[in-house]
């Protein structure tokens, strides 16, 4: 979010009454893509952590390789080495594709390239399209968490 700053990035928290930051990997949002995260972001208490945007890659899509940075991680709690299954789903009300999860000695959390494909199919997601990831609790049994993803 580096060309949101000063009084539009207070605007920004104030608005999503969020506090905190949002992590994104060295990328630029255009302005069509900034007025859609004003108004998909959701309320603080509906994640866990801080939210994180990125573009999907071809290693994402095409190798079917995941990982959310260490911040993002440390962030909602994640512990160094941890293991667990997560629900990964696109929007809020979409279907719950379930998919195992590590953290790595990088401190990066990777997803599982079988249960990431399994969630990736019927999406009609690309490579370079902008998305934003946030961490929720969840009571589903067996999940340690849950990974909403919405296209920006």
């Amino acid at each position: 979010m580096t060309q949101v700053g000063g009084d539009g990035w207070v605007r920004f928290i104030a608005h999503m009454r969020i506090t905190g930051a949002i992590v994104a990997q060295r990328m630029r949002l255009s302005k069509e893509e900034v007025c859609n995260l004003w108004e998909i972001i959701p309320p603080r208490a509906d994640f866990v952590g801080v939210p994180f945007v990125t573009r999907l890659t071809s290693t994402m899509v095409d190798r079917h390789i995941m990982r959310l940075p260490k911040s993002l991680s440390e962030s909602c709690g994640i512990k160094p080495d941890e293991e667990g299954s997560a629900g990964i789903r696109l929007t809020v009300k979409g279907s719950v594709a379930t998919c195992a999860y590590g953290v790595d000695t990088d401190g990066c959390t990777y997803f599982n390239s079988v249960g990431w494909k399994s969630s990736l199919v019927g999406k009609n997601l690309h490579v370079g399209q902008a998305i934003l990831c946030t961490i929720r609790n969840t009571h589903r049994p067996g999940l340690r968490m849950m990974v909403v993803i919405d296209i920006i």
